[in-house]
């Protein structure tokens, strides 16, 4: 059983909504409620293709995102470039310790190190990439226990959490990086309204030390010139 788009029900909290009578700021705290009924449904539906409801959930967190499906894709790229060419470094190979966001060719890295030079060296790094147009440094010297690891997991998954189920909030627009408890925000905000709500999620999770935010609003020019 196949069910076709103009058929398909979103069913979130009880309730049953045809598509086409929700705006974009109903469906957007719907969207794990969505996949877990969906995915349901299918089980109880025998031959019904679990692809579909896949599809619809995830078209709809693209269409959340303040970038274009190309510069995601560039982002990753250069991401991953970044990464690449720090995995070619004798000292990265031993500590492996520095993490890379990117967002509009905004490169963030952030993590732990022991000296100086290996900053210098990751940013000079992360700079030789084609289609980076600014690296924010937030790597810090300093040594790092697992226990700092999974605390920063936990606080960060957190974010992600309260960010995703705050109603009116573009969640998919945010990058949550955490490193010894302080947390590193990049991306775009719609308005300062959604940024201070960000900031105030995010400073209100148990064990933050600090917030660092380079997130930008929508408006903000250099996301085209550059500047």
């Amino acid at each position: 059983m196949y069910l076709s788009s103009d058929k398909l029900r979103f069913f979130a909290h009880g309730k049953i909504m045809t598509r086409n009578k929700m705006t974009k700021s109903e469906i957007i705290p719907y969207k794990i409620p969505i996949v877990s009924a969906l995915l349901a449904a299918c089980f109880f539906l025998n031959g019904c293709a679990v692809v579909a409801p896949l599809s619809v959930a995830t078209t709809g967190m693209v269409a959340t995102d303040e970038r274009s499906m190309g510069s995601i894709v560039d982002d990753k790229t250069i991401a991953n470039r970044i990464r690449y060419e720090l995995s070619q470094v004798d000292w990265y190979k031993a500590f492996g310790a520095i993490n890379v966001n990117v967002f509009e060719g905004r490169a963030l890295l952030t993590g732990s190190v022991s000296e100086q030079k290996y900053i210098d060296d990751a940013i000079r790094i992360a700079w030789s990439v084609r289609g980076v147009h600014e690296v924010i440094n937030e790597i810090q010297i300093a040594s790092r226990k697992l226990l700092d690891s999974t605390k920063d997991v936990w606080i960060a998954n957190e974010i992600r959490t309260k960010f995703l189920l705050e109603k009116n909030f573009m969640s998919s627009n945010y990058v949550v990086d955490v490193n010894h408890s302080v947390v590193y925000l990049l991306g775009i905000a719609q308005s300062k309204v959604e940024l201070d709500k960000a900031l105030l999620i995010t400073s209100g999770i148990g064990g933050v030390s600090k917030v660092i935010s380079h997130v930008i609003l929508k408006d903000d020019p250099r996301r085209w010139g550059r500047l």
